[in-house]
């Protein structure tokens, strides 16, 4: 009789039930916004792809092409006498990112379900969204300038301050040194306001530069 009466009091405690409320509406929230950045990488890749078969069909004048997997006039007649002809290349090679950029939010998604409070943990589920899309979203501003600001989101995403962050925070997710706090805000700051106007020219292949 005395336990139920405590087990009722425990139940009917508003700071206790607060207290396991608060860790669940955190862990929804944050996968709600992963989710919000999971849809944005899938419109890019989705809306990339065309784009990108175009790009790996096209030789490039020179020597050597960069991005690298884009070929020259030497390396498409290899290719050619390997798998055909310039479309079956570009067929390959968008098959081949659509694997990738499947692993990527898998990987994602595992982590956001299992350990969406995780600082370490929640990193890697961040760059599972930017990274994977990143080359979409590249290809995607060779064509329009309107994919300026995706491109220098993806920038800070991929670029030095979540490498930092990253770094710092592996692998329990504590501050060690306790310095290391002050010097992520230095990095996070420098690569979120100083940084950005590197990639204003849309094209440029400044997603994955530290």
């Amino acid at each position: 009789m005395v336990h139920q009466t405590s087990a009722q009091a425990n139940d009917s405690d508003p700071a206790t039930s607060g207290g396991t409320m608060l860790p669940a509406i955190m862990r929804q929230g944050v996968r709600a916004v992963w989710v919000l950045l999971l849809l944005g990488s899938a419109w890019l890749v989705v809306a990339g792809s065309p784009t990108l078969f175009a790009f790996y069909r096209q030789v490039c004048p020179g020597q050597l092409c960069f991005p690298l997997p884009q070929l020259n006039a030497e390396s498409a007649q290899l290719i050619s006498h390997i798998v055909g002809t310039l479309d079956s290349y570009a067929v390959i090679m968008v098959g081949l990112e659509w694997v990738l950029v499947i692993c990527w939010w898998v990987v994602g998604a595992l982590l956001m379900w299992y350990r969406p409070l995780d600082p370490v943990a929640l990193i890697v589920a961040l760059i599972s969204v930017s990274l994977s899309s990143s080359f979409f979203a590249v290809v995607l501003g060779r064509e329009s300038p309107l994919y300026g600001p995706a491109l220098q989101l993806l920038a800070f995403l991929n670029g030095g301050a979540v490498i930092v962050w990253f770094c710092a925070l592996f692998p329990d997710g504590r501050w060690v040194p306790r310095w290391s706090s002050v010097v992520t805000l230095i990095a996070t700051v420098y690569y979120a306001i100083v940084r950005p106007h590197h990639c204003s020219r849309a094209g440029r292949l400044l997603a994955w530069s530290p």
